[in-house]
C-alpha cells in the first residue's frame, strides 16, 4: 500500500459528495481506505489503536478525507487522532512511525469557496480552520502535502459531484508526481 485513506463521515448513508469520491479511488492500485465509521461505527473506546497504526506504518501517502463539521474534523477522526498518534507512536522522544510522510487533506463544505474569506460568512480561510490538522502533521514530523476541496458539496448538482469525484481521483492517482 502507498497511500492511506483515513475516512470518516458521521452521515455517510445521505453522503453524495463523499460518496461518490471513495467510489471514485476505490479498486486503485496501492490504495487502502479506512472507514472509520463504518468499522467501529460511533464507539470511540473500540478503535483497534494496533491495527491502525500498522495501516499508517505500511502508507507512504495519508490523506484524512472527511466532511468538515462545525470547522472541524467529524468526532471519530478527532477519537482517532487521539488514540491512534500516540505518545511513542507518533511523537515524544525517539517517535518516528509517522517522519517523512505525506500529509493530505480531502474535505468537503456546505460552503462555497468565497465563503471562506475575509468577507465571507466563515470569515477566514479554510485553511485557518484546519490548522490543527496542518500543526499535527508537523508535529509528527509528517510533511503537509495540501487540501482537495469539494465546496458547496451538499448543494451540487450531480454533475458537480461526478466533477469533484473525477478530480479526487486524479488528485490520487497524481499524489507524489
Amino acid at each position: 500500500m502507498k497511500t492511506l485513506i483515513v475516512f470518516s463521515h458521521q452521515y455517510f448513508k445521505t453522503s453524495r459528495t463523499n460518496k461518490a469520491m471513495l467510489e471514485a479511488v476505490k479498486g486503485l492500485e496501492g490504495v487502502e481506505v479506512r472507514n472509520l465509521d463504518q468499522i467501529y461505527g460511533s464507539d470511540i473506546f473500540k478503535i483497534d489503536i494496533k491495527k491502525e497504526q500498522e495501516f499508517l506504518n505500511q502508507a507512504q501517502n495519508i490523506i484524512f478525507q472527511f466532511p468538515l463539521f462545525w470547522y472541524s474534523t467529524p468526532p471519530m477522526l478527532r477519537a482517532y487522532q487521539d488514540e491512534v498518534f500516540a505518545y511513542g507512536y507518533a511523537y515524544g522522544d525517539n517517535a518516528a512511525a509517522l517522519k517523512d510522510k505525506n500529509f493530505y487533506i480531502a474535505t468537503s463544505s456546505e460552503s462555497s469557496k468565497d465563503d471562506f474569506s475575509e468577507n465571507g460568512v466563515n470569515k477566514f480561510s479554510l485553511e485557518t480552520y484546519l490548522l490543527p490538522l496542518i500543526r499535527t502533521a508537523s508535529f509528527t514530523k509528517m510533511k503537509f502535502k495540501g487540501v482537495f476541496t469539494s465546496y458547496s458539496a451538499f448543494s451540487a448538482s450531480d454533475e458537480e459531484v461526478a466533477e469533484f469525484a473525477r478530480k479526487y481521483r486524479e488528485f490520487i492517482l497524481n499524489l507524489g508526481k
